[in-house]
């Protein structure tokens, strides 16, 4: 029997079979599977416009299949490479942040259920490709935090 890896989830699945993880709906996963704080960051204006820097700074393209094969394959989502689970504080980082197609992240999600050495060895891959782009997004970020910041009034109170 041919079994072929899953890239959703990695399990072994029989091959022209679908693997169990199919099962679950998309918005069966935004309403019960995700938590309302992740939900709520993911739908705020910050993001949204982070989310829309680097699509452009990728031209809309998988940054990963374009950087390991010259090939231009479209984007659908950013992916952040340090997973916003694990290190919160680097969710809205730029560097942190690469555009790839559906199949690509379903392949690196299950190359970081690997283990961790598989993981860190696709995470500083990750990072170099993001390093070889402009420094549009990581200037984009910064002038962002510029303009969320409340501003001071500069007059004098008598």
């Amino acid at each position: 029997m041919l079994t072929r890896i899953c890239l959703r989830c990695g399990r072994e699945v029989e091959q022209g079979k679908q693997c169990q993880c199919m099962n679950t709906t998309r918005r069966e996963y935004e309403n019960e599977g995700r938590r309302k704080d992740v939900r709520a960051f993911y739908d705020s204006q910050m993001w949204r416009k982070l989310r829309e820097s680097i699509k452009a700074r990728a031209n809309g393209c998988d940054e990963y299949v374009f950087a390991t094969t010259d090939r231009i394959v479209p984007g659908y989502l950013v992916h952040h490479i340090y997973p916003a689970d694990e290190y919160p504080a680097m969710r809205l980082l730029p560097n942190n942040l690469i555009y790839v197609s559906k199949d690509t992240h379903d392949w690196i999600h299950s190359v970081y259920r690997q283990g961790l050495d598989a993981k860190h060895e696709l995470i500083k891959k990750l990072f170099r490709i993001v390093a070889k782009t402009d420094d549009d997004a990581v200037n984009w970020y910064y002038k962002s935090l510029d303009d969320s910041m409340p501003q001071r009034s500069h007059r004098q109170k008598h």
